[in-house]
């Protein structure tokens, strides 16, 4: 049987070796890949964090509502709750309502990685961690409204 020519074995050769590399290093991002993914999917639009703007004139100035706030928590909606909290980590977006504490979105800085604990409905763990640096936000309903923890250590 003839050998086959050497630029065949050569492309051969490479195409092998490109293969096994590429599906070396997709191995080696899967763990990465999927701690940097959120599960709650896609981010929510702004229209609906806010509700869309309304231009529409009021009867007199005294009939406006000024936006209610608590610790930091902004009421967007009746008994809704939304806040950011900004860390050496990174940055997250809680929204609180009724005994329901939801995870909105979570950034983490360079070098850092995003860990969301949301097992109890009522309270949201967020820790973002780089060695042996971890911050946290720790966010509930308790008595009745929104409450969080922000802890910086490392």
């Amino acid at each position: 049987m003839p050998r086959p020519p050497k630029p065949v074995t050569a492309v051969l050769v490479w195409s092998l070796t490109t293969a096994v590399a590429a599906f070396s290093a997709w191995l080696g991002m899967r763990p990465v890949l999927a701690a940097a993914i959120l599960d709650d999917g896609l981010p929510v639009p702004i229209s609906e964090v806010h509700g869309a703007p309304s231009f529409a004139p009021s009867d007199s100035a005294t009939s406006r509502v000024e936006p209610r706030t608590l610790d930091g928590w902004h009421e967007i909606r009746s008994g809704v709750w939304e806040q950011g909290f900004h860390t050496e980590g990174g940055s997250v977006t809680i929204r609180a309502a009724r005994g329901k504490v939801t995870l909105i979105s979570a950034t983490p800085r360079d070098g850092f990685a995003v860990l969301v604990d949301d097992e109890e409905k009522t309270r949201l763990l967020v820790r973002f961690h780089r060695g042996d640096e971890v911050h946290t936000v720790d966010a509930m309903w308790w008595n009745g409204g929104p409450y969080a923890i922000v802890e910086e250590s490392g």
